[in-house]
């Protein structure tokens, strides 16, 4: 299929009014780490058996922690290039295409920024080969005390404005 850039999918994302709404997970079990400062999010992938499906490297800004009141939340913004890395730590290069749409257009990153999401990947791809943290075993143990309760949804609020441009 060849996509011309008046019909990409990008393209079409961006002509349509987005609104956010409440939703329900439904996919594997997902741990997410956030790190201060690191320009990815690790998610562990499990299955319904708690085994682990992949490790996912979500390349974005680094977070940005808020707190209003109760409230409390990390906004981050997606880079659209991804890792995924299986348990046998074979990684591989996810949304390479989408990436690669977003490289000049104002609402995204130039050249420059491009250049830093990718060395970003790759950093994080030397840390997959040499099996170090998160990607050496640590926390494939993980799972969630049955005690801990659903949290409630907000009913105000949680549709703020995100705390960075």
């Amino acid at each position: 299929m060849v996509v011309t850039a008046e019909r990409s999918p990008f393209r079409e994302r961006h002509m349509v009014q987005w609104q956010l709404a409440p939703m329900t997970w439904t996919g594997l079990h997902v741990l997410h780490l956030f790190r201060p400062g690191r320009a990815h999010s690790v998610w562990w992938m499990f299955n319904p058996d708690f085994t682990l499906n992949c490790w996912y490297v979500n390349l974005e800004a680094p977070p940005a922690v808020w707190r209003d009141g109760n409230l409390a939340g990390v906004d981050t913004f997606d880079h659209a290039l991804d890792l995924v890395v299986p348990p046998g730590r074979d990684w591989r290069w996810k949304d390479e295409d989408e990436y690669q749409e977003r490289i000049g257009h104002p609402a995204y990153w130039g050249e420059d920024g491009a250049k830093e999401i990718r060395a970003e990947g790759e950093r994080v791809g030397m840390d997959i080969e040499a099996g170090g943290f998160p990607f050496d075993g640590t926390w494939l143990d993980f799972r969630p005390d049955p005690a801990w309760p659903t949290p409630e949804f907000p009913t105000a609020g949680w549709d703020r404005p995100r705390s960075r441009p």
